[in-house]
């Protein structure tokens, strides 16, 4: 045997990375404490550090090639068990049952508490129901503390296999404690098989909203199916497994990426992949179109149903119908999209998820006929549920509405943002599941209640507290025995109750899902909409662990509550009118409701986020030339916005876009020179802190002291995948109109990989910050197009309050910031108040943005002059055309 004691680090890697896996095996030898001590500081416990070394070991094996200095393997590697010990511990940490690496599998306990003993009992019992070959070693080991080299000795077995028996037997026995367990390991399994079960353990990530640690796992399972022998069943799982790194993982979401998948898919007829691959392309048609609901007409009617058709792909194709028909229904043309939804019916079989989906597409367009949209709110779809490890699951859940009324889906609100995750029957009274940043608790599991449809007792209270920043609610739901949902009370954006008016069920459970089974509900809503109407909710598919029900909501009379939050979402939502039921069109007189606002603001927050809403929304009024003829500015970028905010272990974040009351009125104009061009592009950045938070991640953060540096890639917005450079510079001193700050954190970054003319472009590019301690931003630096023909600088015109750090949270604050020099007619400015609430920090946005009257009669003018200019080449090229086909 080789000795590798006198080679360097750098020396074994090389060997190994030429296929020497004996050198691996000294690297492993001479690192293994430190990676086992690396886990224990984060696990406390040796069970799991051995766990996470074991990982630690085979991910880097794995991902060799991808160490830039060889002779920093150490660290490396102790990286790695640093990262999948922290994964390890929040996966046992987000339950409640007992973990495996409490040290009860240990026969040393004398100091365990009594029903401590009794756990250990039940996880012996557990043991004693794995099979044999991997009961044995996992008695040997934890039960008569025999070491794996001893187990193999006595068993006559490699060291591997008990290695790998142990690995298995750990998983078995933690079945339950999440949705990522490995199913029981079989010895007599070929390798294609063990494979393709990897890839369907791999699919299930995508019931966690999370994907911290996926990544990991996605790697290896890829080279796992790449290392396979060339084959059909290879084709089929390299489609499936690099679809999912598409959509979760940032370096994997890119056109070649896309292509390389489709013709997987192409090649082995994989169905489902192709469908996402469809879908994939109409979404990224649909950015670069600007949503443009025409333009995705043609472009499904031209390219993509063409292809499906000639290469049989059913499935996607009525995917693609299904979005085909939405697009016909926002503009307008309710015919074509009855024969798209028609068409899959037909054709689709009732366990196809898209045959539901057609059908409550075609219920609200019968329901809808001649209705005033503005006069009713609607959600139409279906959800595909999955028994998995005996607790259901949404698998999919395509559905639209008109968003008048949120959470108007009783189904929809029983599923955690996080999991997707519905029903758990095995769950006691006083159990909770610690679910992303929320939880599921049962109640109770004997309650009564009365609805419209009669009396339930023996019913279920489960409570979901769902703290997901973009949908936060509290939901109540009432299930009772061979009936299913009977009352939900649901507290989110809108305060809804679900009560029970008629049922047809057969079968049991807390949920019985035999086929046809249906209920319909009384729906009522308050604040900030008032709301009366009725969900229909029916089993249309029906098999082994599987349902698809379809649902359909619609209320008729929607109005809004007399109170500041209905006022000011009445404003927010009816300031404008839609041409033909579609698209953004005229504004409406909201001047009556702004009077309102003013005298139902109460408190500081209320009358805060009330001077910003009405500053907005007049000028919003009073910019725009057809409903104030008298107009001496026109409004091009205006928007009203709150955010939430938080400061957390030396960073603060903006939170997410979830703000139900905000409003915008947008017509960006540009100019009729390049100077007028530029100064129009200024007018983008009263995104001040936008820009920021998305462009790196957080609007501060302690670690940026000067001589930091950062390089990664991740996505933005509309899932741009984005390369961020980003550096700390030295402190400066910086003048601006509102006075001279001194020692200010400068920092600067650029983000390449926003598409030019993708109308957010104005959010990448390279950028400065200015930070002043005790105030924040003072300053913002960008390149307009290029250095050569413009720089472009915000400053700090005005502020008030002050606090600790380049960054302070602090109740009151008020910071205004302009652009330097703008010219050409065009004026700009955002306002950020800061207000504390009992739920933490808000921030209020008031942007302007606007153009004089002068600058924009002059773009008006020579608009038209371009469009008669364009219509005279037409007409001459016609007529050159008619010439040449005479001749």
């Amino acid at each position: 045997m080789t000795n590798f004691s006198d080679k360097t680090d750098g020396t074994l890697v090389e060997l190994t990375l030429l296929g020497n896996d004996q050198a691996y095996g000294e690297l492993v030898t001479r690192h293994e404490k430190a990676v086992k001590g690396t886990a224990y500081k984060i696990t406390g416990n040796t069970y799991s550090a051995e766990d996470a070394s074991q990982d630690a070991f085979v991910a880097a094996w794995m991902k060799l090639d991808s160490l830039s200095d060889y002779d920093k393997f150490r660290a490396w590697v102790c990286s790695i068990a640093r990262n999948t010990a922290v994964d390890l511990v929040r996966r046992y940490n987000a339950t409640e049952n007992i973990s495996l690496d409490t040290g009860l599998l240990s026969s040393d306990i004398p100091d365990c508490a009594w029903e401590d003993i009794e756990r250990a009992g039940d996880l012996r019992d557990a043991v004693a129901r794995l099979s044999e070959k991997i009961r044995e070693v996992v008695e040997l080991h934890y039960f008569e503390g025999y070491s794996t080299k001893e187990i193999a000795h006595r068993l006559s077995l490699p060291e591997g296999t008990v290695t790998w028996r142990l690995s298995e037997g750990r998983r078995q026995l933690r079945k339950g404690y999440g949705i990522m367990d490995k199913t029981e390991y079989n010895d007599k399994e070929t390798l294609v098989t063990r494979v393709l079960r990897e890839v369907e353990q791999l699919k299930l990530w995508r019931l966690k909203y999370d994907k911290t640690g996926f990544k990991a796992e996605y790697e290896a399972v890829l080279k796992s199916v790449e290392n396979l022998d060339d084959s059909k069943e290879k084709s089929h799982a390299l489609a499936d497994v690099m679809m999912m790194g598409y959509w979760w993982l940032p370096g994997e979401k890119s056109d070649e990426v896309l292509a390389k998948i489709k013709a997987l898919a192409e090649e082995n007829h994989n169905e489902e992949v192709m469908r996402e691959v469809i879908t994939a392309e109409i979404s990224n048609n649909d950015i670069k179109c600007h949503f443009d609901h025409s333009k995705s007409v043609d472009f499904i009617q031209n390219n993509i149903i063409p292809y499906l058709k000639k290469h049989s792909f059913n499935k996607a194709l009525y995917s693609a119908l299904l979005t085909l028909g939405i697009d016909y229904h926002y503009l307008g043309k309710r015919k074509e999209a009855k024969e798209a939804y028609s068409e899959i019916i037909h054709n689709a079989a009732k366990s196809e998820l898209c045959y539901s989906s057609a059908q409550a597409r075609l219920d609200y367009l019968e329901k809808s006929e001649g209705s005033d949209p503005d006069e009713y709110a609607y959600f139409c779809g279906a959800n595909e549920l999955k028994r998995i490890y005996n607790k259901w699951f949404v698998w999919n859940h395509p559905g639209s509405g008109n968003h008048r009324l949120t959470d108007c889906s009783v189904l929809n609100n029983m599923v955690s943002a996080d999991y997707m995750f519905l029903l758990d029957e095995s769950m006691k009274p006083g159990d909770m599941v610690k679910i992303g940043n929320g939880s599921l608790s049962l109640l109770s599991d004997n309650e009564i209640i009365t609805t419209e449809a009669g009396r339930f007792e023996h019913c279920s209270v489960f409570l979901l507290d769902n703290k997901w920043e973009y949908d936060p609610k509290t939901v109540k739901t009432y299930l009772c025995p061979g009936v299913g949902i009977v009352y939900q009370e649901c507290k989110g954006e809108n305060h809804i109750v679900f009560s029970l008016d008629e049922y047809d069920v057969t079968g049991d459970g807390l949920l019985p899902l035999e086929e046809k089974n249906k209920w319909i509900y009384d729906v009522r809503a308050s604040v900030p909409l008032e709301a009366e109407g009725k969900e229909t909710m029916e089993v249309t598919f029906s098999g082994k662990d599987t349902a698809i029900i379809k649902q359909f909501f619609f209320a008729k009379s929607v109005s809004y509550s007399d109170t500041w939050t209905g006022v000011l979402f009445e404003m927010s939502k009816s300031y404008y009118k839609k041409v033909n039921g579609v698209g953004i069109g005229e504004l409406n007189d909201v001047t009556p409701l702004i009077d309102k606002l003013q005298t139902l603001a109460e408190d500081k927050s209320q009358k805060r986020k009330t001077a910003a809403a009405i500053s907005v929304m007049r000028r919003i009024l009073d910019t725009d030339p057809e409903f104030n003829p008298d107009f001496t500015e026109k409004g091009v970028w205006n928007f009203y916005h709150t955010y939430s905010a938080k400061a957390e272990k030396g960073v603060v974040y903006l939170g997410k876009d979830n703000d139900p009351f905000s409003f915008e009125w947008k017509d960006f104009l540009g100019g009729t020179n390049d100077n007028m061009i530029i100064q129009s592009q200024k007018v983008l950045y009263n995104f001040l802190y936008d820009i920021l938070n998305d462009g790196t991640g957080c609007l501060w953060s302690e670690k940026w002291v000067p001589g930091y540096k950062e390089e990664r890639v991740f996505l933005i917005l509309y899932d741009y995948k984005v390369k961020l450079r980003f550096i700390v510079k030295e402190d400066e001193n910086v003048t601006t109109q509102a006075g001279t700050f001194n020692n200010c954190r400068h920092i600067w970054f650029d983000l390449s990989g926003i598409p030019n003319g993708c109308g957010h472009d104005y959010r990448g590019g390279t950028m400065e910050y200015w930070f002043a301690p005790g105030v924040g931003i003072v300053q913002f630096f960008r390149l307009v197009r290029n250095k050569e023909i413009q720089d472009m600088y915000w400053q700090l015109t005005d502020y008030s309050g002050t606090g600790e750090g380049y960054f302070p949270l602090v109740d009151g604050a008020f910071r205004r910031y302009e652009p330097v020099d703008i010219s050409c007619g065009y004026r700009a400015w955002v306002e950020y108040t800061f207000d504390e609430t009992e739920k933490g920090f808000d921030i209020i946005r008031n942007a302007c943005g606007t153009l004089d009257r002068e600058g924009y009669e002059e773009i008006m003018r020579y608009r038209e002059q371009k469009k008669a200019e364009k219509e005279i080449a037409e007409k001459e090229k016609a007529e050159q055309a008619e010439e040449q086909k005479a001749e």
